[in-house]
């Protein structure tokens, strides 16, 4: 029974994580990809958790809640070595005259199924006894509140180093 706990926070934070890469690769088509595949690792990772972290709150039997902001953290450094790789073969597949890298679509797969990976796991071992989760719902939409703003804040900085243009 527990392994089902984990496989369905594991599809809601597979199902999370690929929605927030998928909103952010389309970006892709006018800001350059150094910025775009960090950025929407980070998103991705970012909705991962937070879609995790209430799914194994919710399924918890125990009368235990994920702990948000470590289960966040841990996703994210996680997002931050992957979009660290990404970077390096993206640059690697630059130098090289051949094309090794899978399409966006792929890496967006592969990277959302890893992301989900971590947060899955983590939702079930970052847990605290049952509280109150209103510091859940404020630091969620703290979160998100951040995505909004973040984005359109990172690609105005690649605007004024010159990585944004058709």
């Amino acid at each position: 029974m527990q392994f089902l706990r984990w496989f369905v926070t594991f599809l809601v934070a597979l199902a999370c994580a690929v929605v927030g890469i998928f909103l952010m690769l389309p970006l892709g088509l006018v800001v350059q990809d150094a910025v775009v595949l960090p950025l929407a690792t980070v998103v991705g990772a970012l909705l991962a958790a937070l879609g995790a972290g209430w799914a194994g709150t919710r399924l918890a039997r125990d009368g235990t809640r994920t702990r948000l902001l470590p289960l966040v953290g841990a996703t994210e450094g996680a997002a931050v070595l992957l979009a660290l790789i990404l970077v390096g073969l993206q640059a690697v597949e630059e130098a090289q005259p051949a094309r090794f890298l899978p399409p966006p679509g792929v890496i967006g797969l592969v990277v959302g199924l890893l992301l989900a990976l971590c947060a899955s796991l983590a939702a079930w071992r970052l847990r605290t006894p049952a509280g109150a989760a209103s510091g859940d719902v404020q630091l969620t939409l703290l979160l998100l509140g951040l995505v909004i703003v973040g984005v359109p804040g990172v690609i105005a900085i690649a605007a004024f180093f010159g990585l944004v243009g058709a």
